[in-house]
């Protein structure tokens, strides 16, 4: 994923579902591979949330979302084009008309439009801070989400579009994005009026006047005159004082040929300056200070699920920075490196632990058909394994070995060794170690990064000393888990029951 901003979007939408679910979303792999991908602490909420199983999906509807809004945008431009056309043929008037007034004509085509862009910029200039205090754009996006939600499929994930409606806000993103829509919607309505105006004035002759009763003639030609300097400057036929002076109505005498064109160079001239130029400008520019606003955008790390989350990737790195250490919950020597490895007893519940893995696709714990299992639970941090060693320290003459699933994408390192070493050195139970994972790990490494990765669990499985009879590959995503895990390890037990 390319685009910074979406995965800050992303980021956002997970932080709203683990803030709504009340408990943060675990995934072992995409924990290991945000702390490896990077050290910043935001470039390892983004890599994290990246990988996660939910964000496939998420970015689906987020696509969704874009896509609808994409169509409602366009639909709307279209119906502004066909008021344009509407509006230009009600502003010139019947075909066959004696006089068009021109200033009707001005007022027809841009006084909405003008008043419009009036308020817009007013808007832009009392409200340009976001996050302080009412902001008209985000109010507008956040009417727009919750009109079009349900539409893009975000009505089951209240999250997704509560994440939309925050980063717009916060970035400003918001207001711009609310402005080149406007900007948009109005170019459209210029486009179709211009292209009216266009044909209307090629296939028909119009003639021109303007009059008043109550203001003076002069304020009119000034006027006049003054809104013709902007059409004038880009190369339209635009009236002189004389045409000016001629088109009053009722006119005083015959019209020359020439005010015709003038007057029609000047109403789709003061069109094009005054109405589609200064939008399509505004729609560039906003275009351009969405994108800025958007990559100025940062995470705010002081939420509380971030704090969280980012504090257990900082463990997780150090852990593996600090190889050559022994982790604080152990001590500097192990006894238990030189005991021979725990008998596996024939008799007692047999144990079941999850050790810092993603929940398998199957579920947890895996459907077993013995009955004599017992669910130890999955282990994330270093409270969770003080815990099922105290219990099975208190508990041990009830198992009779205990099944360690660990993740093989995972890399073994001196925190995991010391943990499972201990166990089973003070506990004195026989521990399996299974290595599921596997076919995600196929999709990330070649054979020969499989089989080293292998190798390595083998390393750690025999510095804990835990036999390599008792290190199973069961992939719990491919495998039955209620039959094979069974067959595994009553076939690993026969072979190693004299251990």
């Amino acid at each position: 994923m390319s685009d910074d901003f979406q995965r800050r979007l992303l980021s956002e939408a997970i932080r709203e579902t683990e803030r709504s679910q009340g408990h943060l979303v675990l995934d072992h792999q995409a924990e290991r591979l945000a702390c490896d991908s990077a050290r910043e602490p935001e470039q390892r909420l983004l890599t994290r949330a990246e990988f996660l199983p939910q964000a496939a999906s998420y970015l689906i509807d987020f696509n969704k979302f874009s896509s609808i809004f994409f169509w409602l945008t366009a639909g709307l431009c279209g119906v502004a084009l066909l008021g344009g056309v509407l509006t230009a043929q009600s502003a010139m008037g019947p075909a066959g008309a004696p006089v068009t007034n021109i200033y009707w004509a001005l007022i027809s085509l841009l006084g909405v439009q003008s008043i419009a862009l009036v308020f817009w910029l007013l808007v832009l200039s009392f409200f340009r801070r976001p996050g302080r205090g009412f902001n008209f754009g985000s109010a507008i996006w956040a009417l727009t989400l919750g009109i079009f939600h349900k539409s893009a499929g975000l009505a089951e994930r209240p999250a997704l579009w509560q994440a939309l409606g925050s980063v717009m806000s916060e970035s400003g993103a918001a207001k711009w994005r609310f402005g080149l829509v406007s900007h948009l919607i109005w170019l459209a309505f210029g486009m179709g009026a211009a292209l009216t105006l266009l044909i209307l004035l090629s296939t028909h002759h119009y003639l021109f006047a303007w009059e008043t009763t109550i203001l003076s003639p002069e304020s009119f030609r000034v006027l006049t005159a003054a809104l013709a300097k902007g059409p004038g400057l880009v190369g339209f036929s635009v009236p002189d004082g004389q045409s000016i002076a001629q088109s009053q109505w009722p006119f005083a005498g015959e019209i020359p040929a020439k005010n015709g064109s003038q007057w029609s160079g000047f109403l789709v001239g003061a069109l094009v300056v005054y109405g589609l130029l200064p939008r399509l400008l505004l729609a560039i520019w906003c275009w351009v200070m969405e994108k800025r606003a958007k990559a100025a955008y940062r995470l705010d790390l002081t939420h509380p699920e971030y704090q969280q989350i980012s504090a257990r990737l900082d463990r997780l790195s150090t852990m593996g920075r600090k190889s050559n250490d022994p982790p604080e919950d152990q001590p500097a020597s192990s006894p238990w490196r030189d005991q021979s490895p725990p008998s596996i007893r024939l008799s007692g519940k047999k144990g079941l632990l999850g050790l810092e893995i993603a929940v398998p696709k199957s579920g947890w714990p895996p459907q077993l058909s013995d009955r004599n299992w017992a669910d130890l639970g999955l282990l994330e941090d270093r409270d969770d394994r003080q815990r099922i060693g105290k219990q099975l320290l208190k508990d041990k003459a009830d198992f009779a070995h205990v099944t360690v699933i660990v993740d093989l994408t995972a890399t073994p390192d001196r925190g995991i060794c010391n943990f499972l070493g201990a166990l089973q050195g003070e506990t004195g139970l026989a521990l399996f170690l299974v290595l599921t994972g596997e076919s995600r790990m196929r999709q990330r490494a070649d054979e020969l990064g499989l089989a080293q990765r292998l190798k390595d669990w083998q390393n750690l499985a025999a510095m804990a000393n835990i036999p390599k009879q008792r290190l199973i590959c069961l992939d719990l995503d491919q495998s039955p888990p209620h039959l094979a895990l069974i067959e595994h390890l009553h076939g690993a037990a026969a072979g190693a029951t004299g251990l």
